[in-house]
């Protein structure tokens, strides 16, 4: 069995790689790598960042935008579960006005206001 790891070194081990993910990502270097981005979004996602998770998968598509799986990361667990109610929204205008076409069905955000609500689990249900 493996020891536990402590949370400090957990934590620098965190930072350093979002460190090495930003310098990497700058748009002189691998700026337009969309897998260094998927990577970067499941960096924050595993530390428990899902605000962060979000803000990464904004930055992705303005770095990628003809990335289709960048755009649709926001509309799948689980960063749907951390996304806001506008991003979620603001996503399915874009991809309706790049005209990209999905093959499943969107979750259903309910009217203006409602948005997802978060179950007994942490996980999304749909209003109503």
């Amino acid at each position: 069995a493996a020891p536990s790891q402590s949370a400090p070194g957990r934590a620098s081990r965190e930072r350093r790689a979002r460190s090495l993910l930003e310098e990497a990502l700058t748009p002189a270097r691998c700026g337009a790598c969309a897998a260094l981005w998927r990577l970067y979004i499941r960096l924050e996602l595993a530390a428990g960042r899902g605000d962060a998770a979000c803000r990464v998968q904004l930055r992705a598509v303005q770095q990628c935008p003809g990335h289709k799986g960048l755009w649709l990361a926001v509309l799948s667990p689980p960063l749907l579960w951390h996304a806001p109610e506008r991003q979620l929204r603001d996503t399915v205008t874009l991809l309706a006005e790049k005209e990209l076409r999905l093959c499943s069905e969107l979750p259903d955000m309910g009217e203006p206001g409602e948005g997802l609500v978060k179950g007994g689990r942490g996980e999304p249900q749909l209003p109503g």
